[in-house]
This record gives C-alpha cells, sequence and structure tokens, in this order.
C-alpha cells in the first residue's frame, strides 16, 4: 500500500516515463556490491529521485554514491525501515552532496544502506556550475617570455 501511495505522489516515477530525460544512471555496473543506482527526473527538474537497490545480503554504514549534482538529499523511502520490518538503518537527517567525484559524478553523499534495501532520496537538480579555468598568477610580458626562452634554450 505504501508503495503505491509513494509511486502516485512522486511525479518523478511516471512523469518523463516515455522520455530519456526522466531517467539518469549513476551507477549500472557495480557487480562488486550487487548495486544500481539511478535518478529518475521530473519536468521542472525539482523533486528528483536518487534510487539505490541493494541486492546484497550485506548492509553499509556511509556507503558512497556519485549524484548529479550539488544539493540537499532528502530519505523519502527506505525498505528497511522498522515499519517494514527491516533493521531500522535509515538516514534520518537530509545529506548535503559534496564536491568529491565517485561513480563519474563530480559530486558524492555518504548514507546508510540495509541489506537487500531499496533506499530513495529526493532532490532538487541544480546545474553544477563550471569552474572557470585558472588564471596564472602572473600575468607575463614580453621580455619575461624572451628571458624565459632564452633560460631554456642555454639549458639545453
Amino acid at each position: 500500500r505504501d508503495l503505491l501511495h509513494f509511486y502516485q505522489n512522486e511525479p518523478a516515477l511516471y512523469e518523463l516515463d516515455d522520455s530519456p530525460e526522466g531517467f539518469a544512471w549513476i551507477n549500472g555496473s557495480d557487480a562488486e556490491h550487487n548495486m544500481l543506482t539511478f535518478c529518475r527526473m521530473t519536468k521542472d527538474k525539482k523533486n528528483c529521485l536518487l534510487c539505490h537497490f541493494n541486492f546484497s545480503p550485506v548492509a553499509y554504514e556511509n556507503f558512497q554514491s556519485g549524484v548529479l549534482c550539488p544539493g540537499t538529499y532528502t530519505e523519502v523511502f527506505n525498505s528497511n525501515a522498522a515499519e517494514y520490518g527491516g533493521t531500522g538503518l535509515v538516514n534520518p537527517e537530509p545529506i548535503e552532496a559534496v564536491k568529491e567525484s565517485w561513480d563519474f559524478k563530480d559530486y558524492s553523499i555518504k548514507y546508510h544502506l540495509g541489506a537487500y534495501g531499496v533506499c530513495i532520496f529526493k532532490f532538487d537538480y541544480v546545474e553544477p556550475k563550471r569552474e572557470e579555468p585558472q588564471k596564472p598568477a602572473k600575468r607575463y610580458t614580453k621580455e619575461d617570455i624572451h628571458k624565459l626562452a632564452g633560460h631554456y634554450k642555454k639549458v639545453k
């Protein structure tokens, strides 16, 4: 019953069902841990879902996963909750993504994940800021370049 209500109340699960923009893999090849991680998106990029499936008998505390963007990730469903017969290893507090590359993504989060569990986080997609290329600390003059070039020739 809870899953049916969850599906009905989460547009990310159906709104872009027939469009590639509605789905993004985070990690679809984690055979070592027997896990799948993906995102479901909405048209307005608000209330998107990060879905993590653990098909192994191993529970993880502080499991790290890549995420699409910076921001806050709030758990909205966890099959390991005590009310579903799980151990209660859940994520009661929102989690802030950090700029640490993981799963080929620029940002990541760490969270608890129960054995044979499904954990779903809600987030608003924000386009990650592109970093400006670093400018040289010193602006070189023609004289500097000639001096450097002359030094290079002398070293050879």
